[in-house]
C-alpha cells in the first residue's frame, strides 16, 4: 500500500512539475476538441475552492467505503489495497502541493455540456478512482461469519446406548 501511495504521489507531482514548466499560464491546449484539454491553472486548498460540493462527495463516499470494507471482511483482498494506496497517494500529494506551494497547479481541462469546467490535476482522480475502488472491493468482500452463520451445516450427533 505504501508503495503504491508513493507511485501516486510521484506521478502526480512529476506531471505538475511538467506542466509548470511546458504549459503556458490560462492558456487552453485542446487535446479532444474544445471539452477535453490541458490549462495550467493554480487552485486554492478545498476549504476555499468552487469545488467543495464535489470535495465533500468524494469525502463522503470515501468514509462509505472504508466502513464497509471494514465492516465486510475485505481488509485481505488486494484491490481494497491497492485503492487505499491510490486514496492516499492523491491525499498526500495534494497535501504536499498545499503545504509547499501554498496551491495546487491543475492542468487537466474538461468541459460537459453547459455546467461549467473542470480543472483538475492526477491527485484529484486519483482519489475518485481510488474511492470507486474501495467502493468495488467493498461490494465483493466476504460477509462477517455472525452474520451469514457456519459454512458446513452441523451434524446432529446420536448418543450411542
Amino acid at each position: 500500500m505504501v508503495g503504491i501511495a508513493v507511485l501516486v504521489v510521484i506521478i502526480d507531482q512529476g506531471t505538475k512539475l511538467l506542466a509548470r514548466r511546458t504549459l503556458p499560464l490560462h492558456q487552453f491546449v485542446p487535446v479532444l476538441d474544445s471539452w477535453l484539454g490541458l490549462r495550467r491553472t493554480y487552485t486554492l486548498p478545498p476549504a476555499f475552492a468552487d469545488n467543495e460540493p464535489l470535495t465533500t462527495t468524494v469525502a463522503i463516499l470515501a468514509i462509505i467505503a472504508l466502513f464497509l470494507i471494514v465492516w465486510r471482511g475485505a481488509w485481505g483482498q488486494g484491490s481494497a489495497v491497492v485503492g487505499l494506496g491510490i486514496v492516499l497517494g492523491g491525499a498526500l500529494s495534494s497535501l504536499f502541493d498545499q503545504f509547499y506551494l501554498g496551491a495546487s497547479t491543475a492542468f487537466l481541462f474538461l468541459r460537459l455540456g453547459t455546467s461549467g469546467p473542470i480543472e483538475t490535476n492526477l491527485s484529484l482522480v486519483a482519489v475518485i478512482a481510488g474511492t470507486i475502488v474501495l467502493a468495488v472491493a467493498a461490494g465483493m468482500g466476504r460477509l462477517p461469519r455472525d452474520s451469514i452463520g457456519p459454512t458446513l451445516p452441523r451434524r446432529r450427533i446420536r448418543p450411542t446406548v
